[in-house]
C-alpha cells in the first residue's frame, strides 16, 4: 500500500534489532525505508514539520520521558499532521 501511494517511510528509534526487522520486511516487498537513530537526549534527527504522519508504538519499550517523547513527535509533524499512538492504557493511564 505504501508503494501504491508513493509514501516514503522512515523508522526511527527502538532497539536496533527491531528497526532492522522493519527494514527487512520492506526489502522483502521491494520497498525502501529510511532508518534513523534517536539522539541520546531523546530528540529526533529531523527538522520541525518534516512529516505528515507519525506513528508511536509504546507497547514494547516505553520511553523514560513520555511527555518529552510525545512533544518531540509533535515537533516533527507538519501543521495539521496526524500522530497515531499505540499505548497500553492500563499500565500508564490509571
Amino acid at each position: 500500500q505504501y508503494h501504491r501511494h508513493d509514501v516514503q517511510v522512515t523508522v526511527c528509534g527502538g532497539p536496533a534489532d527491531r528497526t532492522e526487522l522493519v527494514r527487512r520486511n520492506f526489502a522483502l516487498r521491494g520497498l525502501g525505508v529510511k532508518v534513523a537513530s534517536v539522539a541520546s537526549d531523546g530528540t529526533l534527527p529531523f527538522a520541525r514539520g518534516a512529516f505528515d504522519l507519525a506513528y508511536l508504538n509504546l507497547l514494547t519499550s516505553p520511553p523514560a520521558d513520555l511527555p518529552g517523547t510525545v512533544a518531540e513527535v509533535y515537533r516533527v509533524l507538519k501543521p495539521g499532521g496526524k500522530a497515531f499512538v499505540l499505548a497500553p492504557a492500563r499500565r500508564w493511564f490509571r
